[in-house]
């Protein structure tokens, strides 16, 4: 993994994934909470300002980024509801791989069952077809 022609998976890619695939969306759950528990509190003031000026970062660079878009400011006003989403749907995706992980068990790949039923739905609607016509 650390070898010559695997240096970037070793020394990008692997602490790129430890940090953000594994310690920030523990981290957004103890934030969230601290918010939480600061507005229920009363000291809201000094948990909400660093919050706000996280979601106001957030918002500059999506839109910096989404500047050449049409109706870019439109996607803008929609990034912290979608950070507020996406990073609970992180959250549960990494406690569901770590129980699964501790539990050892086999995880699927969940696809459908073919059961060739397809080829009767097409006879049913050919029938049906040419008897209305």
């Amino acid at each position: 993994m650390f070898t010559r022609p695997f240096t970037s998976l070793g020394w990008i890619i692997m602490p790129l994934m430890l940090i953000y695939g594994l310690i920030t969306p523990l981290t957004y759950v103890i934030i969230d909470a601290a918010l939480l528990l600061g507005i229920a509190s009363g000291s809201w003031t000094t948990i909400v300002l660093p919050v706000l000026v996280f979601i106001l970062v957030d918002m500059v660079y999506a839109g910096w980024g989404m500047y050449g878009e049409k109706n870019w400011y439109k996607l803008v006003i929609a990034v912290p509801l979608v950070r507020f989403v996406s990073r609970y749907i992180a959250f549960s995706v990494l406690v569901y791989s770590f129980v699964t992980a501790l539990e050892g068990s086999v995880v699927s790949w969940n696809k459908v069952m073919r059961t060739g039923g397809v080829r009767d739905l097409f006879a049913k609607m050919s029938s049906r077809v040419s008897t209305n016509s």
